[in-house]
């Protein structure tokens, strides 16, 4: 008996050990396949990660592919955004920068390097890049002229940025970030009513960003209209917040009643390729990035 159960025993350990063997013998083929993935693939799949909200995973697909191909451009384009929605913005902008000279005569890899310039405050900056950006499309595309505006609007200059905000509707009459953002833009410097109308046409969209709502509750607020503005909080806020908001909203309309012309806006909560900083926001208003 005492033979048999050693023999028992070391069957068991042979056959654990086939088994070890075999999963190791697998791995390195697993891995090989995995090298084999087209770049194409690759960007495909990192594009699907990136849409799911999976950046990290996103980070890696797009690495595989330009391990593959270096100068494939949807990759670096790719990895950029993945890396601003991790909120690397330093990594983000080497990747910005890699793809437009894979790409010259992009305009994304452009509107990224200028979002960062602006999250850094670096003015000078994004206003090369921006220009830069509305050269490449003969001052077609909305987006450079958005950024801009939000450049103007951020050293105080509203006038300024207002009127790029229409030249940019002009161009696209249904670009929500020109439309918030001219919103967001009368309303600070001491036009809320006109706000108002700008901003209900965005907000009365199903898919109307909660940005737009927020800075619709801004302008109702320096109206003074409270209840106004407390609605259209609730959609998205909890009553802490709402309160927290009306406050903030309160002290502002005191301050530009007591010292005009209205303070620069904050840094933009971004939007779409350029992620919002990790963590809560503050209170107030909301540009959109181009």
């Amino acid at each position: 008996m005492r033979h048999n159960r050693r023999g028992r025993i070391v069957l068991v350990a042979l056959v654990g050990g086939m088994v070890a063997a075999c999963a190791t013998s697998d791995r390195p083929s697993e891995d090989r396949s995995a090298k084999l993935i087209p770049a194409k693939e690759s960007v495909r799949m990192g594009n699907a990660s990136l849409s799911g909200g999976d950046a990290v995973g996103a980070i890696n697909f797009y690495q595989q592919a330009l391990k593959g191909k270096p100068d494939d451009y949807e990759a670096s384009l790719g990895l950029a955004d993945a890396l601003m929605r991790s909120g690397e913005s330093a990594a983000a902008l080497k990747a910005y920068v890699r793809a437009s000279e894979i790409n010259p005569t992009a305009v994304e890899p452009l509107l990224g390097q200028g979002r960062i310039a602006i999250m850094q405050r670096r003015f000078a900056d994004a206003q090369t890049v921006y220009n830069h950006a509305a050269e490449l499309t003969g001052r077609t595309d909305p987006r450079p002229l958005v950024g801009l505006g939000t450049i103007q609007d951020l050293c105080g200059n509203s006038a300024s940025a207002q009127e790029l905000y229409l030249k940019a509707l002009a161009l696209k009459p249904d670009d929500v970030a020109a439309r918030n953002n001219l919103g967001l833009s009368l309303a600070l410097s001491g036009n809320p009513r006109a706000a108002v109308d700008i901003l209900m046409e965005i907000v009365q969209s199903p898919s109307a960003p909660s940005k737009a709502r927020h800075n619709l509750a801004l302008a109702y607020g320096l109206m003074g209209n409270t209840d106004a503005s407390e609605n259209v909080l609730s959609t998205d806020l909890d009553a802490g917040s709402i309160q927290n908001d009306l406050r903030y909203y309160a002290m502002l309309r005191q301050r530009l009643a007591e010292s005009p012309p209205p303070p620069a806006m904050p840094t933009p909560h971004l939007d779409m390729r350029a992620v919002p900083a990790p963590g809560g926001e503050l209170p107030g208003p909301k540009a959109n990035g181009p």
